[in-house]
């Protein structure tokens, strides 16, 4: 099964029909299932939250995504790796990804060079 762990902003450019909506669309319709880290998934729903979006609506939208746990460990792992302490949360995203065997999706260009030698399955969304 081909599947993948989004970043939060795809998500949300997806949910919002940002700039990137389409080619957000395009890449996960290459993926049978989509995942987002717990700590994700609750930043996203906050953001939405100040959309003016109902909790129905939220859980609605969002019930394509399944959630992965952090663990303890994997953020011991992320620590010494991270480039920069701001870095911790896109660390942990990539070496969950890596824990799972999944492609890791992202529009951020500075994780995807920073990181692309630590996980070869990072795809940036352009």
């Amino acid at each position: 099964m081909n599947s993948c762990l989004l970043d939060a902003n795809i998500v949300l450019d997806f949910l919002n029909r940002r700039e990137r909506y389409l080619t957000c669309l395009e890449i996960v319709q290459n993926y049978d299932r989509l995942y987002i880290t717990a700590n994700s998934y609750l930043n996203i729903v906050y953001l939405l939250r100040k959309t003016n979006r109902s909790k129905k609506d939220i859980t609605e939208e969002t019930r394509f995504l399944e959630i992965l746990d952090t663990t303890k460990k994997l953020i011991q792992e992320a620590l010494p790796i991270a480039l920069k302490p701001d870095d911790i949360e896109d660390c942990c995203e990539i070496l969950t990804a890596k824990t799972n065997k999944l492609d890791f999706i992202t529009a951020d260009e500075n994780l995807f060079e920073n990181y692309s030698k630590v996980y070869k399955r990072i795809v940036l969304a352009r």
